[in-house]
């Protein structure tokens, strides 16, 4: 079971607790300007994404990350939902509109021994907690915790978080009363925008155990993982290249994300979300404190 912590924000919509099983495919969440998002994006891949967790305390595998260097757009607009008893989400939109990214960012936990709580804040996404051992190998239960971003959400008409503006004709009295729609991840082309990458600032906490990760849209997340082990340190800017996440990072040789074919995503080239997971580990419990912020697309030429 994945679960997710935070279930309100802005405005008065109230979701609904939800937790998924290992396909991450059945929570629902409350989006941004009061929308509802169904079946956002899950955390980390169950025993799969949890195998790389041992060989983190030991300075894991894996693609590498760079500091400095390419060409960045602007740092999407990070804004907090309403608090919940475990913190808000965060509404994250590229107001510039070079990107198209409109989506909502939560804290994703394993179902057991993790304990963690959203402490996303406007310009921030943060989070702080503990991982735990891993008893016996059970990564599905303890694969640990992850800020989850969601990169597109729209609802039926198309619309991102940005609600409508109400008909011209509508009685002044009745503007705005309806719910808002759902709304819903459908994918998001990261080479139709010449995006090639995130840079992303890191502070706080961070364990040698963190790992930068990308989903294609389609891919069942408890089977798929793609991912960076990144080398952070408090106050350092991070440059990843899609090249740079690959399939189950903590081997060598695997592909690349954004390059196989998925359901609902025959070119591979739809991605669904974007995490920053510390996961869980059989030799080291990871405590972590820490906040992503200046979340940037990296341009291609």
């Amino acid at each position: 079971m994945k679960c997710a912590l935070s279930f309100y924000v802005v405005a008065t919509v109230a979701g609904t607790l939800a937790c998924s099983d290992e396909g991450g495919n059945t929570r629902n969440n409350t989006g941004g300007s009061g929308q509802v998002v169904a079946q956002a994006g899950s955390g980390s891949g169950g025993a799969s994404g949890g195998a790389a967790g041992s060989g983190q305390s030991s300075g894991g595998a894996g693609g590498g990350s760079t500091v400095g260097g390419p060409r960045t757009g602007e740092a999407f607009v990070i804004t907090a939902g309403d608090a919940t008893a475990n913190g808000p989400t965060g509404i994250v939109i590229d107001s510039a509109g070079s990107t198209g990214i409109d989506g909502i960012a939560q804290i994703i936990k394993s179902p057991m021994g993790t304990t963690v709580t959203s402490t996303i804040k406007d310009g921030a996404l943060c989070m702080e907690g503990s991982t735990v051992v891993v008893p016996n190998m059970d990564y599905t239960n303890y694969w640990g915790a992850e800020i989850d971003l969601d990169l597109k959400l729209v609802d039926s008409n198309g619309n991102g978080s940005t609600p409508a503006v109400a008909d011209a004709g509508a009685d002044a009295g009745d503007a705005g009363s309806a719910p808002p729609p759902l709304r819903t991840p459908i994918g998001w082309n990261a080479s139709a925008n010449n995006v090639v990458g995130f840079s992303f600032k890191v502070t706080g906490q961070v364990p040698n155990a963190f790992r930068f990760k990308g989903l294609p849209y389609g891919a069942d997340s408890s089977a798929v993982t793609y991912c960076n082990q990144v080398a952070a340190t408090d106050g350092a800017t991070i440059n990843i290249n899609f090249s740079q996440i690959t399939y189950e990072c903590w081997n060598t040789g695997g592909a690349a994300v954004l390059t196989m074919p998925y359901t609902d995503n025959p070119d591979g080239k739809l991605l669904r979300t974007i995490s920053w997971q510390i996961p869980a580990d059989v030799n080291l419990a990871f405590p972590f404190n820490f906040c992503v912020s200046e979340i940037k697309p990296l341009l291609g030429n």
